[in-house]
């Protein structure tokens, strides 16, 4: 008993270090779970203030939507009622000429038959304003087949001229292709020929109408199509860069598009084209680019032309053929923008606004713009001419004399007086000499002589001396040439003769003058009912397009109330995913506080537990043997604690995070993304581009590089392509763990010799890291807070509502 006795104590003895030890690792495991139970609060509280934001962000992204739609649904109401209005008011004015002309035709007995009759031709009234209000801005356009008519009106079918062709171009035999060879082709010399780029221009030429054709590029890497004046050819041996303001082209080169006039514009497209429309309208001076994937519009130019155009086609140096024309099976759906510009009739008010097509007539309401009715023109003529005449007294007047002209002298504010005139009414004056007209004060006493006003004012006398005369004569019923009496009529020239002007009139009708009098009195009557009958019709039109504001705000007004529904039923739907999201992160905080809560209890217990077996280790030292070793068995007994498990204390991210689907960024980035690539020219010296232009290096070495006004030379900067004045962009920056950089937006006229970071105030909206340091410079300096480095900067630019965003 002695000897067990003995050796239990010893063991009771070993057990008083692990104890300590054990107890001391236990308490350490509660502080930790102690601070975990208050990471988590902590946590959960973060994560609850990050779902409300976005949840928030969200929101306001679809109000600026909701708001963004209104105010384009707005616009265009208040668009085609400013047309409406317009349409109305030209009727209007169309009818009251029309009415003083059928007053002066019914009522005056000397109407001037040959003034009338002379300009006897297609009255066109305006046309019917029909408006279907713009909705491919909240759902897409539907597709108009009648395309195809129009696009056959306008019809090219271009061949190439092999005259033009560059000798390395070999043309087909039907001349609807060319292909680049290697090998220069044995030609005929030709004043016309290209020898320096390898191009060839179409063989028809075009110097009136409205023209349409089309080439099909597929995938050739390199290519440029358009027209150019026909003096191009002139200048052949010059090379494409210098032949601004005599092409306008569309161009594929280095992978870039590039549409070239006057100055090379940029491109940025949805798809690569594989075919490319050109239309043509030569009186309206306008050029016009189509991708003839989906008959999009890609660009147009507005100049004036003077001389003959031709399709022009630069074919590149490799060799995959250019062709002109389209392949027979291909169909060519309908825009909205091609039928406004190819179907409106010049100076018309026809409009479709994008519409995708135009609005049937009202039942009822007369098409106008079926078939033109042959009416007299009375606006113009000698009429006017004499209506001018008449007026031209009262502008070569002296304002001081009230006579002629005489030695007309400009003074500073523009009003002309005779020399004599201005001399004697400033002749008491000293410092300041006020217009006798508008009273401006000049300076000085300067008279600039206007030699070409004089010169004006003579040839105006001449003109009413000749129109007096040719009155009198008139009155008179003389011939002017011949002083005889008018008596017979001409009617291939509609001109009043008197016998001896009957020799220059040979072969002609020449009829006595009552009898043409009485039979153009009677065509006149005929063209005086046409015009009483279109008179009523437009009337009509009046009335009926007098009601259509109403159905306009009618229409508009459920279109608002159905986005308004929309958009307040998405609303709600996300308040109640986010109280769902955030009703799941407070039970999941419930139910994790609880197994914390449980496993810090059983870490408390088990430390307990052993504080009382150190204590009864402590009492049995003084035992006697029997009393100790009677203790031995339930000691050992409670010994055996199980250690509890360490609860990780982890919160799950599935259901209690911001859900994607309903993410605005990948809305944003699917609808509004840009390639964004950067441009050499702005680059600073020591600022290496990559040869795609989408990365910038640093380097210590200064490049030599051409000096342009626009490349920042103090601070290391790249500006990006293309450039923005107006819709809304998203681009992404790679800035991995670089520990310095800024990137944002600025204005084009940004300092190129800044030697601080731009700011806000000085036209650029940035975000920018130093070390550990991120923020935004602006009024005032904006620290940013980031729980992680970002290695990827989203930047959104909405340039109407003037805001730049930017996301990690």
């Amino acid at each position: 008993m002695e000897e067990a006795a003995s050796h239990h104590r010893q063991r009771l003895s070993s057990y008083i270090g692990p104890l300590k030890k054990q107890m001391a690792d236990t308490q350490k495991l509660l502080d930790t779970q102690d601070r975990r139970l208050s990471e988590l609060r902590e946590q959960v509280e973060k994560r609850r203030a990050k779902l409300a934001s976005e949840f928030e962000n969200l929101i306001q992204s679809i109000e600026h939507e909701q708001e963004a739609a209104r105010s384009r649904l707005a616009a265009e109401e208040k668009h085609i009622l400013q047309n409406l209005s317009a349409n109305k008011a030209a009727f209007s004015d169309y009818i009251s000429k029309v009415k003083v002309q059928l007053k002066e035709v019914t009522e005056k007995n000397d109407v001037n038959i040959k003034g009338v009759l002379q300009h006897c031709e297609k009255l066109k009234p305006p046309g019917v304003y029909r408006f279907e209000y713009k909705r491919e801005e909240f759902s897409l356009p539907p597709q108009c087949s009648a395309l195809q008519n129009i696009i056959q009106r306008f019809r090219e079918e271009v061949t190439l001229d092999p005259e033009t062709a560059h000798p390395n171009l070999l043309v087909s035999e039907d001349k609807k292709s060319v292909t680049f060879v290697r090998e220069k082709q044995r030609v005929r010399r030709s004043t016309k020929r290209f020898l320096v780029d390898p191009v060839v221009l179409g063989t028809e030429g075009f110097d009136c109408g409205r023209h349409y054709w089309e080439v099909q590029v597929d995938d050739k890497p390199e290519w440029a199509v358009g027209v150019c004046r026909d003096s191009l050819s002139k200048e052949r041996k010059q090379p494409l860069l210098r032949q601004e303001n005599r092409c306008w082209t569309i161009q594929l080169q280095d992978g870039d598009y590039v549409v070239r006039g006057s100055v090379p514009v940029p491109l940025v497209l949805k798809e690569m084209p594989r075919g490319i429309g050109i239309y043509l309208d030569y009186e309206l001076g306008q050029v016009s680019f189509y991708n003839l994937n989906d008959m999009s519009h890609i660009h147009s130019f507005r100049d004036t032309f003077s001389e003959v155009l031709k399709p022009y086609f630069y074919s590149g140096c490799d060799p995959k053929p250019l062709t002109s024309g389209t392949p027979e099976a291909a169909e060519v759906p309908a825009t909205p923008q091609l039928l406004a510009e190819w179907h409106s009739p010049c100076g018309s008010t026809l409009t479709t606004r994008g519409s995708s097509c135009v609005e049937c007539l009202h039942p009822g309401e007369p098409n106008l713009l079926k078939k033109p009715t042959s009416v007299p023109s009375f606006f113009q003529g000698p009429m006017a001419i004499d209506a001018a005449l008449a007026k031209l007294p009262a502008e070569i007047n002296c304002p001081v004399c009230l006579d002629g002209l005489q030695d007309p002298v400009t003074i500073e504010c523009g009003h002309n007086f005779c020399r004599s005139c201005i001399q004697q009414s400033w002749a008491e004056l000293q410092d300041r000499f006020p217009c006798p007209v508008c009273r401006h004060p000049c300076q000085e006493r300067c008279l600039r002589s206007n030699t070409q006003l004089g010169k004006m004012v003579d040839m105006a006398k001449i003109l009413q001396s000749i129109r007096g005369k040719k009155k009198r004569q008139k009155e008179r019923g003389l011939c002017e040439q011949h002083n005889q009496a008018l008596t017979l009529f001409c009617e291939e020239d509609l001109e009043l003769l008197c016998p001896l002007c009957t020799q220059s009139h040979q072969g002609h009708q020449v009829r006595p003058m009552e009898e043409a009098a009485s039979h153009h009195r009677q065509r006149l009557s005929s063209y005086t009912e046409l015009l009483k009958k279109q008179v009523a019709d437009l009337q009509k039109s009046i009335s009926i397009q007098s009601k259509k504001p109403l159905e306009l705000r009618e229409k508009v007004e459920t279109q608002r109330l159905e986005l308004l529904s929309e958009f307040e039923r998405l609303r709600q739907f996300l308040e109640r995913e986010r109280e769902a999201v955030l009703s799941r992160l407070a039970d999941e905080e419930k139910a994790v506080e609880k197994e914390l809560s449980a496993n810090i209890t059983e870490f408390s217990k088990y430390n307990s537990t052993f504080q009382g077996l150190l204590s009864q280790v402590a009492e049995y030292t003084v035992l006697t043997d029997v009393e100790l070793l009677l203790q031995m068995k339930s000691f050992y007994k409670n010994s055996e604690v199980t250690f509890p498990t360490t609860f990780p204390a982890q919160l799950r991210t599935e259901g209690c995070s911001f859900p994607l689907q309903y993410s605005a960024l990948k809305k944003i980035i699917r609808t509004f993304r840009v390639d964004i690539s950067l441009d050499p020219e702005t680059a600073h010296p020591n600022l290496i581009v990559s040869e795609d232009k989408k990365c910038v290096q640093y380097t210590k070495r200064m490049q030599d590089v051409p000096i342009f006004p626009k490349r920042f030379t103090v601070n290391t900067v790249v500006l990006g392509l293309p450039y923005f004045n107006s819709g809304r962009h998203f681009w992404e920056v790679e800035v991995g763990d670089k520990p310095k950089w800024e990137i944002g937006v600025c204005k084009d006229f940004l300092s190129t010799r800044l030697r601080t970071s731009p700011s806000a105030c000085q036209g650029c909206w940035q975000i920018r890291r130093e070390g550990n340091v991120y923020d935004a410079p602006g009024a005032g300096t904006i620290p940013l807070l980031s729980e992680v480095n970002p290695t990827c900067i989203g930047i959104f630019l909405d340039y109407e509502m003037g805001r730049s965003h930017f996301i990690t």
